[in-house]
């Protein structure tokens, strides 16, 4: 038995203890005098949570106190930041206690809070893109006829200043993305619905935001990486209407680029197997849109993009080029990460051959005979117009699925 379920049994009514705690913290005193105490203590304090009514009597007691909150993070960057921090510890507690069976309106105004605020910090620590000036993002109306909100609200694109992306935050918010595209209790679409503005903002924030991260820095921590990689393969995978929207808005802010290119980075600083998949997931949408087909067990069936602004070449030569080193040098690739390499390769060398013909020959030039006959064989290979499935059972007929040099040596 846990303490407070002690505390509960013996007599003594924590609902009113914790009730009577947020409200004497978030009070104006405490606000005013010592702001990033109270949002430490008020972080603590929803750590120690574990029963379901005490977690219903904490968030009514921040949904009474929405405009104070805000208001602090206003005035203050770092107590922002300790704002994001505590209100993604309440949304994962919400989705480990919550009932998922008996949706309320508390659980809709947690979700059109947080991401309220959470759209609130990204004004706060970011500026226009330059982008807004220099891209044609498109045209007014979508397929479908729906109002491009990339292009009603151009200030959607943003820059973010590195030195103030910081990682916590950056996984604090993966947390929050997770929950809102796995947990029943975000009720999503009924949010899409009335509010659809804060929900496109929130989700094309959020990859911006992930996006200006250093790579070493999220490389770096395991825990961080992989909180931030299941949240982008969630908001990847999950289907529904509401999430194709979201996926089309990305589209029309050419964002799918932005994310590829993170991504090729990332591969570059280590393999990691959900790095290649979420690659795959990209350019298996771009370049199969709207398809049914489904190359075996191991292509996923991803949401269908209607239309498409396209990748940019350089963006498919580098993902050719890290794929590539990839085959090249791994001690061991499963199956299915052979099927997601050799469909990368193939879709980038077909999207643009003179820049991944440069790249092949560049990397013929620096390495060694034992990864040389390797790269030849798969450049010779691709330009002979082989599917991905082709190239993959010539490549691993004559070479099998590891290397034994695992480093690209020069001669």
């Amino acid at each position: 038995m846990s303490l407070v379920e002690a505390r509960d049994h013996a007599g003594y009514n924590v609902e009113n203890v914790v009730s009577k705690l947020v409200i004497k913290m978030i009070s104006q005193e405490c606000l005013l005098n010592n702001p990033v105490q109270t949002f430490v203590d008020l972080t603590a304090l929803s750590h120690g949570l574990k029963l379901p009514s005490t977690l219903l009597v904490m968030l009514e007691r921040v949904l009474d106190n929405k405009s104070e909150l805000l208001h602090v993070m206003s005035r203050d960057a770092n107590c922002a930041t300790l704002v994001v921090r505590w209100l993604a510890v309440l949304c994962t507690l919400a989705q480990h206690l919550l009932d998922n069976s008996s949706i309320s309106e508390l659980h809709w105004c947690l979700s059109s809070f947080v991401m309220r605020a959470l759209n609130h910090f990204f004004d706060l620590v970011s500026f226009p893109s330059s982008l807004v000036q220099q891209e044609n993002i498109g045209e007014r109306y979508g397929p479908n006829g729906e109002e491009s909100l990339s292009q009603s609200n151009p200030t959607m694109l943003l820059d973010f200043d590195p030195d103030r992306v910081e990682a916590t935050v950056v996984y604090d918010l993966s947390e929050f993305l997770y929950c809102m595209c796995c947990a029943p209790w975000s009720n999503l679409g009924i949010m899409y619905h009335y509010e659809r503005h804060t929900v496109e903002k929130f989700f094309s924030g959020s990859v911006q935001f992930f996006t200006f991260l250093p790579v070493d820095m999220l490389m770096s921590s395991e825990v961080g990486r992989n909180r931030v990689f299941n949240a982008m393969l969630a908001a990847l995978t999950t289907d529904g209407p509401v999430f194709q929207q979201l996926h089309h808005l990305l589209v029309r802010q050419n964002l799918w680029d932005r994310i590829l290119r993170y991504l090729t980075k990332c591969l570059a600083y280590f393999y990691l197997p959900v790095i290649l998949k979420l690659m795959f997931i990209i350019v298996h949408n771009e370049t199969i849109s709207g398809s049914d087909d489904n190359h075996g067990d191991a292509v996923p069936q991803t949401p269908p993009l209607s239309f498409y602004g396209g990748l940019l070449e350089r963006t498919l030569s580098l993902v050719l080029r890290e794929v590539v080193l990839l085959v090249a040098v791994s001690p061991y690739l499963e199956k299915n990460e052979c099927v997601h390499a050799f469909f990368l390769i193939e879709k980038c060398f077909r999207r643009a051959p003179a820049l991944c013909t440069d790249h092949f020959v560049r990397l013929l030039d620096v390495c060694s005979a034992y990864h040389r006959v390797r790269i030849r064989h798969i450049m010779n290979s691709v330009r002979e117009g082989h599917d991905f499935s082709t190239l993959m059972n010539l490549y691993l007929r004559c070479f099998g699925q590891s290397s034994k040099v695992s480093i690209l040596a020069a001669w």
